[in-house]
């Protein structure tokens, strides 16, 4: 099982694909398994977003500020 810090974890933890052990200040706080996200989610019928998709089809477009 490979091991990372809580901080490495939030930027690569959609690309990972191993039960990964997760640590602050060298201690453990928990086991990321990306096969148990993808069982919970066809339990209840829906599908697990893939990284680098959008969560929406309409373009981005910022409002602007008013002074």
């Amino acid at each position: 099982m490979d091991t990372i810090t809580s901080t490495e974890f939030r930027r690569r933890y959609a690309t990972l694909t191993e039960p990964t052990m997760v640590t602050v200040l060298g201690r453990p706080i928990g086991i990321w398994n990306p096969h148990f996200v993808e069982a919970v989610a066809a339990e209840r019928g829906q599908q697990v977003a893939t990284y680098g998709r959008s969560f929406s089809s309409r373009p981005f477009t910022p409002v602007p500020k008013g002074k």
